[in-house]
């Protein structure tokens, strides 16, 4: 088992090994403790993913624990969410804000605590602190957190002025995903008091989205692929652009009859664009969540 989570710890030309990661799969037990050790490794020695940009292996070890929900990566990876932003980014990537609240929440040992640690750490990266906000999402939304006691949480925090906007922004955006519209007079008085990022979301979202049915707001939650645990991680992964960027489209596009390019009258009218969803896909292409790539101020 060694040998084979080794094999597939470096990228290949772009080569997705999706039948090594079937038979680590197939070996849960086997693999956990071997897991484990290459998130220990990570952890006491970080710089094997700057020394090399192919090396994949602590992003494999993450989601596949998280497949397997393996309770002992919870802490390991909560030390690891309190590094600095240099070594967050450098380490993580774009794995930090799109799938690190996911795996806290895969793995979560109970331990609430640690969660709020993280978030209230005001000497933590925002983006870090984020990914607290997104694993209690999520573990309200499976009924692993009492709404109740999240919400009475949320209030505290929205009171604490200890947050950045953004974070203020991303609390505000999980009580709308959690339906929180107790909370309305206290997110109000954050806007008031300029607060939040409202480049994330701002009053009127928040308004028209607990205006919503409680019961289809939630089913609606639970639907986004972002508040839902790991369950698999080849699908996960193997749509990842490191695996397909080597690959090239040459589709031929139609001919356009000539008589279709007359240059329009400016007479018609302006359409105003859809407007662009917190937890769309941004526009840009980055496959990240608009609120955290371009939607961010």
């Amino acid at each position: 088992m060694r040998e084979l989570i080794e094999k597939i710890s470096f990228i290949e030309k772009g080569k997705f090994p999706k039948k090594e990661l079937e038979e680590i799969i197939a070996n849960k037990e086997e693999a956990i403790p071997e897991l484990l050790q290459v998130i220990d490794q990570f952890i006491d020695d970080p710089s094997i993913t700057s020394d090399n940009q192919n090396y994949f292996g602590h992003l494999y070890a993450f989601y596949l624990l998280s497949q397997f929900r393996e309770q002992a990566l919870f802490p390991k990876f909560m030390q690891t969410l309190h590094w600095s932003e240099d070594e967050l980014n450098w380490t993580l990537g774009d794995f930090l804000t799109e799938g690190s609240g996911r795996v806290l929440a895969s793995v979560y040992n109970g331990d609430l605590d640690a969660l709020k640690e993280l978030l209230e750490n005001e000497n933590a990266y925002e983006f870090a602190r984020g990914q607290a906000i997104s694993a209690i999402t999520i573990l309200v939304l499976q009924e692993q957190l009492d709404r109740e006691e999240i919400s009475a949480y949320y209030r505290q925090l929205l009171k604490s002025k200890r947050m950045t906007s953004y974070l203020y922004a991303d609390l505000i955006a999980s009580a709308c995903d959690l339906h929180l519209e107790e909370l309305v007079p206290d997110i109000q008085w954050a806007y008031e008091e300029g607060l939040v990022d409202s480049g994330v979301i701002d009053l009127s979202d928040v308004k028209a989205e607990m205006a919503e049915a409680e019961t289809a707001k939630l089913e609606y939650s639970k639907s986004d692929i972002h508040n839902k645990y790991i369950d698999n991680t080849i699908e996960e992964l193997q749509g990842w652009y490191i695996f397909n960027k080597h690959k090239t489209t040459k589709a031929k596009l139609p001919k356009i009859p000539k008589k279709s390019l007359k240059i329009p009258s400016g007479n018609k009218p302006i359409v105003k664009n859809q407007k662009i969803g917190r937890n769309d896909p941004c526009t840009c292409g980055s496959g990240k969540k608009y609120k955290k790539c371009c939607g961010v101020s």
